[in-house]
């Protein structure tokens, strides 16, 4: 089915087919797009839930390590999810090449500021909908993020957490997808992209903040024509969630938290006005190709294999 030049709808694609003057109809783009997405998370689970069989079944100890589970995910991720999605997409033609805007330390701040406001409030959301479900459920939804956080040595959780993890994510996502589909329009591109970082989580706890933060990543992506901000935003953000804050709860210090939560305040209230001053200056431009019909972007096999998986999996860890 994805051996050698055949595409999902069994068409024979050559090299020719994917050059810039001469692209294949986007309904062909789009499948195969999404498909890609859904072979790498399939991998990914796939992978994952092997390997981890393996170590129950030959060396059981292993599973109860403070690192095992960060070892486990980049193995699925970067190993193999990572590879699996970039040799996919490379059938499908770059988006044109646009010079690099450099951005001033100041701007960068401000989208910081920006991108934890936005995170916070989203994460809102995604508290609610974990509490409904809970009531109904009549019992706790777990967060596997937040057991592997609290189970884990910092250390460990830097380095993947803060550090690989947004790096991989944002090639593949801000790099290589936002890349490919950005000749269809500046909005195609940062909704489709900032959907698909929101499910491939796959878990409803960061479903809300993950789709709001892909979104905003990819529109300062495509402004300044580089994924070098995004990945230093993208790494900050999770330094922050995931590092210092354990850390500063673990530490029982009254005054680190209290300093930890006024800085987090600040930051969403500098935040919030930021994001009411810039809406009026956002750009969006309109692609390279047009599309007669949206429908053809997110109503396809590829996107509803892809949607499917991850939704499963979220209802696989609801049910736990």
């Amino acid at each position: 089915m994805i051996y050698g030049n055949e595409d999902f709808m069994g068409e024979n694609l050559q090299e020719e087919d994917f050059r810039e003057e001469n692209l294949p109809e986007p309904r062909k783009v789009w499948n195969w797009v999404w498909l890609s997405l859904f072979f790498m998370a399939f991998a990914i689970l796939l992978s994952e839930n092997g390997i981890n069989q393996l170590v129950i079944y030959l060396v059981p100890q292993i599973g109860n390590t403070d690192w095992y589970v960060w070892a486990l995910t980049a193995i699925g991720v970067v190993g193999i999810g990572f590879p699996v999605f970039y040799f996919l997409m490379k059938r499908v033609p770059d988006s044109k090449h646009r010079t690099i805007e450099k951005m001033h330390f100041s701007q960068f701040l401000g989208l910081f500021f920006i991108c934890t406001a936005a995170m916070y409030l989203s994460n809102i959301v995604g508290l609610l909908v974990n509490q409904i479900i809970a009531f109904i459920k009549g019992a706790e939804v777990i967060n596997p993020i937040e057991e592997a956080i609290s189970s884990s040595n910092i250390i460990f959780i830097f380095l993947y957490g803060a550090v690989l993890g947004p790096i991989i994510e944002e090639l593949i996502f801000r790099k290589i997808l936002l890349n490919k589909v950005r000749r269809y329009g500046d909005w195609t591109a940062i909704l489709m992209t900032g959907l698909a970082f929101g499910l491939f989580h796959m878990n409803l706890a960061q479903f809300f903040y993950a789709t709001v933060l892909g979104m905003i990543f990819a529109y300062i992506t495509i402004r300044t024509n580089t994924v070098r901000y995004a990945i230093y935003l993208h790494i900050l953000i999770n330094f922050s969630g995931s590092t210092v804050a354990p850390f500063v709860i673990a530490s029982k210090n009254d005054g680190m938290v209290m300093m930890f939560l006024l800085w987090t305040m600040v930051s969403v209230i500098i935040g919030i006005i930021l994001i009411i001053r810039s809406i009026k200056k956002i750009r969006i431009e309109k692609g390279e190709v047009e599309i007669s019909h949206k429908t053809i972007i997110f109503l396809n096999p590829g996107m509803i294999c892809f949607t499917l998986l991850c939704i499963a999996q979220m209802v696989y860890v609801i049910l736990q």
